[in-house]
């Protein structure tokens, strides 16, 4: 173990060249790595300034903090996770031994077991003070807070680039599942033989679980790069469609609605964040009008390709199996969204 261990990256290279076939098929993912943190109180990183490592943070894809041991004090590890979460980089430890003079780099004789105690106590380092931190709306793609609500993008340069199509997309396909299942859930579990009342209640739990994904959320985006965030609420809701395509009893058709309702309600708080992060304030209103234009538009839809599909097969399932396919294939495309990072379609207005 040393400062400058094996990177992941090395590993899955290697991977890549002896599956050439694999390559072929799967879209090709560079992770830029970069090890940053490497700062200790007054002293920056060596040869480097303190500031270097945030314009760095705009640029990688992940980034590895010193956890301390070699490099690092709670201070820099705190500020350098914020800078990371702001730039959209991934964020992992980068451990070492206890030599802080030598920059890890020194030779140590330690026994296996100290080894793997060194790591684990700087894992849970880092992964304990990234709990913590709440992100800051400080860098809204580069409008700084005390610019005014008219910086971002216009209306034509948003329509014009991939976030706000694949918002669009993701809002559509899901609102087709989500609201489709919202309307037919009653008659559904009715028809597998569980009660009015008993569906009535699963209905409620759809709405409970709407609510709760809303605060969920919430606290998720603080916390995490909100892309992937709209992937695991979307997922939720995705495993939930799927089982109420099976749902034979009110527990599991309960299950399903509250799962839907996770996503439901995360949904509709990841849409406008997003849309915040990626083209600031300035034709946010009429941003937000398109995108849930499309949401309620695939909301009509999806009641009543639901009922005309029942009423064709006399089932609900085959659909709803089909409809959750197409809402894991649309969340999927939040992970091509790009890092918060200044693109040229959020530019901001001329003074």
């Amino acid at each position: 173990m040393n400062a400058g261990g094996a990177r992941p990256t090395e590993q899955r290279g290697i991977a890549i060249l002896r599956c050439p076939f694999v390559c072929t098929l799967a879209p090709l993912r560079i992770d830029l790595n970069a090890d940053v943190g490497e700062a200790f109180g007054a002293y920056p990183s060596p040869g480097g300034k303190p500031d270097h490592d945030a314009g760095l943070l705009r640029l990688v894809t992940s980034a590895s903090v010193a956890a301390g041991f070699h490099a690092g004090d709670p201070s820099v590890i705190r500020n350098t996770i914020r800078a990371a979460r702001a730039g959209g980089a991934a964020v992992g430890a980068h451990p070492g031994f206890p030599d802080l003079v030598g920059f890890g780099r020194r030779e140590m004789i330690v026994a296996v077991e100290d080894a793997e105690n060194f790591v684990l106590y700087q894992i849970a380092a880092v992964a304990g003070i990234a709990g913590f931190i709440r992100e800051r709306p400080s860098n809204w793609h580069g409008i700084p807070p005390n610019e005014s609500v008219d910086e971002g993008a216009r209306v034509r340069e948003a329509v014009r680039s991939r976030p706000f199509w694949i918002v669009v997309v993701v809002l559509f396909f899901a609102s087709i599942a989500q609201n489709g299942a919202l309307t037919h859930l009653p008659a559904m579990l009715t028809d597998r033989g569980v009660s009015p009342a008993r569906a009535a209640t699963a209905l409620a739990a759809m709405g409970g679980a709407s609510l709760v994904g809303r605060f969920l959320t919430g606290w998720l985006l603080d916390r995490f790069f909100a892309p992937r965030v709209a992937l695991s609420m979307l997922s939720a809701a995705t495993v939930g469609t799927l089982l109420l395509a099976s749902a034979h009893s009110f527990a599991s058709g309960t299950l399903a609605a509250i799962l839907i309702g996770l996503g439901m309600g995360g949904e509709a708080d990841v849409t406008p964040y997003i849309l915040t992060r990626y083209f600031g304030l300035r034709s946010f209103a009429m941003l937000y009008g398109f995108t849930w234009t499309a949401y309620a538009v695939a909301g009509a839809i999806g009641p009543v390709l639901m009922g005309w599909v029942f009423d064709a097969t006399g089932s609900y399932g085959a659909l709803l199996t089909v409809l959750a396919g197409g809402t894991l294939a649309a969340a999927a495309l939040m992970q091509w969204l790009p890092p918060y990072g200044p693109p040229p379609y959020a530019r901001n207005v001329e003074r």
